[in-house]
């Protein structure tokens, strides 16, 4: 668990017993032994305060929590319940793995700054924050090539060489055994060198794939989708199709480390440039999104796609909004044009990872 376990608690305003924290953490250790999707957004629901769809993986963990700790309350409440999804979820970023990059994407998307009221832990979401940074750095580095070591092959045959010169079986026996096993060794040693070679060169030209397609559409200006200039958009479709396009352009999952940066610079003309939730849709071609299909099971995870789909099922904007406040807790203040497109781009990614999983 955590180091900060406990101060998680605390700025809940819980004050925890050290046993307490001993109880929890076995709990969620056993809790989170197995993990799958499902398991992932119930606690993502949970830690960002929205309703449940699946009410036996949240009864799960308060069977694992009653377990280690009979005096657990485990009715009213919601604000620990938080704090244990949130560091449950924590618990998956300690290692890298497809799951933990899942999570971490889909807890960014649900927590949607800007649009949303932070978490009770917002540490929790900066840890995921951190766990993509460091893991999208990892993924795309290029390893340098490895030498082949291999046995010393001429001194074993100069070793048989020497013993075919006494002309006798029985001293042959040992060198020729040993040039044999050397051959081998140094066979196995090239196969799994070349096997390594290969895989470095497949991934290196991904990530060089994937970093001279975005670099020319930041370079261009242009949308993929619509073929015009992100300069001639309304500033919120400019947003929404930033985010979207460059999540297409992402090969590696959980997303490239200079996102923001590709997004600031593509919304450069729209960058001070603040809309409300009615306003963005408003501005956004009909034509496109009718076309936008997200997946439908995570849309209470993904604010502006929600908004967006909502819409594409014959909602006007404000109808749209009025539901995406009511279900999913989202705010009516305004927000710039850059965070609606590194939204836009976490929820796209975060939803394309669930379709790999």
């Amino acid at each position: 668990m955590n180091a900060s376990f406990g101060e998680w608690y605390r700025k809940a305003k819980i004050q925890p017993r050290n046993e307490d924290l001993v109880a929890r953490t076995k709990a969620i250790e056993v809790f989170m032994k197995k993990v799958d999707e499902k398991k992932i957004a119930e606690l993502v629901r949970r830690f960002v305060n929205l309703p449940s769809k699946d009410n036996d993986v949240m009864n799960g963990l308060t069977k694992e929590l009653l377990a280690m700790d009979a005096a657990f309350q485990a009715e009213n409440n919601d604000i620990e319940m938080q704090v244990l999804s949130g560091s449950a979820l924590a618990t998956l970023f300690e290692q890298p793995s497809t799951s933990a990059d899942f999570a971490a994407l889909l807890l960014i998307s649900a927590a949607a700054q800007g649009f949303r009221k932070a978490p009770v832990v917002p540490d929790i979401v900066q840890l995921a924050r951190e766990y993509l940074f460091n893991r999208s750095r990892t993924l795309r580095s290029i390893e340098t090539r490895r030498k082949v070591v291999g046995a010393n092959l001429d001194k074993l045959i100069e070793s048989a060489k020497s013993a075919a010169a006494t002309n006798s079986a029985t001293q042959m026996q040992q060198p020729l055994e040993a040039v044999l096993k050397g051959l081998s060794e140094t066979i196995n040693n090239v196969a799994t060198f070349t096997e390594n070679a290969v895989q470095m060169l497949e991934r290196a030209d991904g990530v060089l794939l994937e970093e001279s397609n975005v670099v020319w559409w930041v370079f261009g200006g242009f949308s993929r989708d619509v073929s015009t200039r992100f300069s001639e958009l309304l500033p919120g479709f400019a947003a929404a199709l930033a985010g979207k396009e460059l999540a297409d352009l992402t090969r590696i999952i959980p997303g490239h480390r200079a996102a923001p940066a590709y997004l600031d610079k593509q919304l450069e003309v729209h960058r001070n440039k603040k809309l409300t939730l009615n306003e963005f849709i408003e501005q956004i071609s009909q034509e496109w999104i009718v076309k936008f299909k997200p997946a439908k099971d995570m849309l209470d995870l993904a604010p502006i796609s929600f908004l967006l789909s909502s819409v594409a099922d014959g909602l006007d904007a404000r109808a749209a909004v009025q539901l995406a406040k009511k279900n999913l807790n989202v705010s009516s203040g305004a927000v710039d044009t850059f965070t609606i497109g590194l939204q836009m781009y976490t929820e796209s990614l975060s939803l394309k990872a669930a379709s790999r999983k």
